[in-house]
């Protein structure tokens, strides 16, 4: 298996279902209610399909994807509509930075780190840029080294 390809196939299918559904919420906060439920339908194609592919919800890309689809359902309750408008703003900047506070704040959750929270770590975790997404990083970044995707 060719790893390389396999990294290269991820990004593109990743950024694929982030494109859709970045267009999709930005339909839905323009008003087309429609969308909201398309934008659904594809956050949960896009967490089975890595689901079902990877067979471990271990995978910081899973449990990015899982967490994503509760934002969804939960923004798509008519009173908390602004959760999709943050969850708009937030795949936006993910798509033109990289930078993914989702998959900071669950690294820090216990069962992705073997490490207590210090600040060092805090800092560590929000401010310093990583070298790329699917590489695997280092214990102070997930505590398992391995389980970013």
């Amino acid at each position: 298996m060719n790893t390389t390809h396999d990294t290269r196939s991820d990004r593109m299918l990743a950024n694929g279902f982030r494109i859709a559904t970045l267009g999709l919420l930005g339909a839905g906060a323009a008003g087309y209610q429609p969308a909201v439920d398309v934008a659904l339908a594809v956050g949960a194609a896009n967490a089975a399909l890595f689901l079902y592919r990877d067979r471990t919800p271990e995978r910081m890309a899973i449990q990015v994807r899982l967490v994503y689809l509760v934002f969804l359902v939960i923004g798509s309750v008519p009173p908390l509509g602004f959760v999709l408008d943050t969850m708009f703003l937030g795949s936006a900047a993910v798509l033109l930075t990289g930078y993914c506070p989702l998959t900071r704040v669950l690294s820090l959750m216990p069962w992705n780190r073997q490490q207590p929270i210090t600040r060092a770590l805090l800092a560590k975790t929000f401010a310093v840029r990583q070298s790329h997404p699917a590489v695997a990083c280092d214990e102070g970044w997930t505590g398992r080294p391995g389980l970013v995707g």
